[in-house]
């Protein structure tokens, strides 16, 4: 898998240790709520046939997109590359928690499913995109600015 990796004499203890940071990465944009690479890529600001070739396992993510990713979506680096869910936001590792319940979730996501068994999974019905804001409609909210009659 790490074939454009190995071409560059990557060291093999290297490139075990990553092995796998496409799906990692796959699974932080399914978590962040974005389920098209293109759309993840555009917020990225890279081509979205270069985020492919992240997520396919081809070569890991630059360290300056790795650090975007930590800034702007609380998907670090450390999670990226080596699988440690701590580097991972609270709100991130909830969803991943929540993501890894799903039968066609990536295999990182299930994995920490799995590791975690007692963090409740809040159930499909309560399951919003992390990208979405959590405020009660507005018409919930006029109730509370009526003044007297």
């Amino acid at each position: 898998m790490l074939g454009a990796m190995k071409a560059e004499k990557v060291p093999a203890a290297l490139a075990d240790m990553i092995e796998g940071f496409g799906d990692r990465l796959r699974a932080g944009r399914l978590a962040f709520g974005v389920r098209e690479q293109s759309t993840f890529a555009k917020m990225l600001g890279v081509s979205a046939s270069r985020y492919n070739l992240w997520e396919q396992n081809k070569h890991p993510p630059p360290a300056h997109y790795l650090a975007l990713l930590k800034k702007n979506y609380g998907i670090g680096a450390d999670w990226v590359l080596s699988g440690d869910y701590g580097a991972l936001s609270a709100r991130v590792f909830q969803a991943m928690i929540t993501l890894g319940a799903a039968p066609d979730a990536p295999d990182s996501a299930r994995e920490l499913r799995r590791a975690f068994p007692d963090i409740p999974d809040p159930g499909a019905k309560h399951r919003r995109t992390l990208h979405e804001r959590v405020q009660p409609p507005p018409s919930r909210l006029l109730g509370h600015f009526e003044g007297p009659e």
